[in-house]
């Protein structure tokens, strides 16, 4: 009879435990909104629609990646059509359903980045972004990160060329106030593995875009621009400005 009473209490804890850990499963899950889901107030737009990169992430801290074709005329970076939009309340959903063309865009979240994509590049399979990477594992600050990932595919014959563009310049000097941090990914797309790098940059990296464009002699080279912190008077002003926090331990 103890046996079975110990059997039952050992049974009822388990139980127990059980619950607890599903009840705090869910209650964790739902606390975690999905980017597209979240709600934003008091919104007016009325902008260039290759902008609204720019315009989302100072407004309302939302990374943008453009993926602009502008071989095809219509949108640039310098001379896009403009896009209106305003209201009181809105989701981050309901806004780009509005302002993205569904003619010549897709746009889609991977994690807490929102990709605007061009069409004639979403599906190409010689299209670097859309390119898988078997396994990544390396330790570096952002730039280096940047780099290192676009190693990973170089080695394949992709008709148009890759050009990083920092305004930074990835100098010695800069990068001595940057963080290493460590990224591990298996199975991971080109594209994917750069959003990684620009959410662990902690802010560093604010967005970044891919532009095809077309050379005046004629070839055609896709140029990934960066946007970061602190170059070309984007730092945030803080007054009294903040100390320099110690780089987190990797």
């Amino acid at each position: 009879m103890k046996r079975l009473k110990k059997i039952i209490l050992i049974l009822f804890c388990t139980l127990t435990s059980a619950f607890i850990l599903l009840l705090l499963i869910g209650i964790f899950a739902t606390g975690q909104e999905n980017i597209e889901d979240r709600i934003l107030e008091n919104v007016k737009i009325d902008y260039k629609f290759t902008g609204l990169d720019e315009l989302l992430w100072d407004r309302h801290g939302i990374m943008i990646v453009m993926e602009i074709d502008e071989t095809l005329g219509t949108y640039t970076y310098d001379n896009s059509p403009q896009v209106t939009f305003s209201s009181g309340k809105t989701t981050v959903r309901e806004l780009l359903n509005a302002v993205v063309s569904q003619k010549d865009f897709v746009w889609r979240t991977e994690g807490d980045v929102i990709h605007i994509i061009a069409k004639s590049l979403d599906k190409r399979p010689d299209y670097q972004l859309n390119t898988e990477i078997e396994q990544f594992s390396e330790t570096g600050n952002y730039a280096d990160m940047v780099e290192m990932a676009l190693g990973q595919i170089k080695h394949r014959n992709f008709p148009e060329k890759l050009i990083p563009f920092f305004l930074s310049g990835r100098t010695s000097d800069f990068k001595k106030g940057l963080c290493p941090f460590r990224i591990k990914a298996r199975n991971i797309t080109l594209r994917q593995l750069l959003d990684r790098i620009a959410l662990e940059s902690k802010g560093k990296i604010h967005y970044y875009g891919v532009t095809r464009q077309r050379e005046r002699d004629g070839s055609v080279i896709l140029l990934m621009h960066f946007r970061e912190e602190g170059v070309m008077g984007l730092s945030e002003i803080k007054d009294p400005p903040e100390p320099e926090l110690p780089c987190p331990k990797i």
